[in-house]
């Protein structure tokens, strides 16, 4: 799979289509219209800049915060979209990173969206964490990629054995889908494992539904492009905390109170499970996608010795 998308050249022609269309949904939809040319024979692409679209309409409604802005009022909306009970100690936190926060309309009430960002995507990690716990107490086959106790390839073989010698027996399409899934993920993982965890199978033309099923059961097994713990959940959660506010860098705001911050928050959301730790050096490290689990993105810090390439994007 070689057909990964330019990132930095997408945002460069975003931000020109903004520029001139001065509409971020009209930007959005041409961008779209111009890169999903290639593959309109092959899912409903009208469906997929639709949702896309849809999505992103509540950046319209983003505002600076002004001296009328009801701060509190505001901070207690966005805290009040999760079923946390947040110490003071952590709103005090939160009312030192209003300084640096926009407002966005969310369920009809005004939030503070780095905030609001911030703790979707941390609880999003807390319900793939208890996914993965859940894991624990299936069946071997049931447990797939994210909780192998073997290599990779070692624990689809005997799938891409299984599915090779049905083929022999019984040629049908969904075994022949099977065999080369499987083949693929051997060869590529992260990319079949990127594919699997973001492609809506409901946007797919001229396909029988026993294919479509058979990549929705496939995805049970191929979970995650590598065997996972629930620390690694957790240290992609910190990094998800503090990165939307790592170019917010100054004197007043310095990366040791940054550090700070964000441990307050996250020993907080996930209840002093995990001991977030993180200090002024983690901040400046540089990150990289680990896998995909549970639909969200697996972060990691990046070392000399686990450098990955992004299985969508380069």
């Amino acid at each position: 799979m070689n057909d990964k998308i330019d990132l930095t050249q997408l945002m460069t022609d975003f931000q020109s289509e903004l520029q001139e269309t001065k509409d971020i949904k009209e930007a959005l939809e041409n961008i779209l219209v111009q890169n999903v040319d290639d593959i309109k024979d092959f899912v409903d692409t009208e469906k997929i800049i639709s949702e896309l679209v849809k999505s992103t309409q509540p950046l319209s409604t983003i505002k600076n915060l002004s001296d009328s802005c009801k701060i509190d009022d505001i901070l207690e909306n966005t805290l009040n979209q999760f079923e946390h009970i947040f110490e003071d100690e952590t709103i005090n936190v939160f009312k030192e990173l209003i300084k640096y926060d926009k407002t966005i309309i969310v369920n009809d009430v005004q939030v503070f969206i780095k905030i609001y960002s911030i703790l979707q995507i941390l609880n999003l990690h807390k319900i793939s964490i208890e996914k993965l716990d859940e894991l624990e107490n299936e069946n071997s086959e049931n447990r797939g990629i994210a909780k192998t106790k073997l290599k990779v390839n070692e624990a689809i073989q005997p799938r891409i054995n299984t599915f090779k010698n049905a083929n022999k027996y019984n040629k049908i399409p969904v075994n022949e889908l099977s065999h080369r899934l499987y083949e693929e993920f051997d060869k590529e993982p992260r990319e079949i494992n990127a594919m699997l965890e973001t492609l809506d199978t409901s946007t797919i033309k001229n396909i029988e539904k026993s294919l479509l099923d058979t990549l929705d059961n496939q995805q049970v097994f191929l979970n995650s492009s590598e065997s996972i713990e629930d620390i690694h959940i957790f240290k992609s959660a910190q990094i998800y905390c503090f990165t939307p506010y790592k170019k917010e860098n100054n004197k007043e705001f310095t990366k040791e109170k940054l550090a700070k911050y964000s441990n307050q928050i996250l020993n907080d959301f996930f209840e002093y499970e995990y001991n977030s730790n993180l200090n002024r050096n983690h901040i400046s490290k540089p990150i990289q996608h680990k896998t995909y689990f549970n639909q969200i993105a697996i972060l990691e810090f990046q070392t000399p010795k686990n450098i990955k390439k992004h299985p969508i994007f380069y």
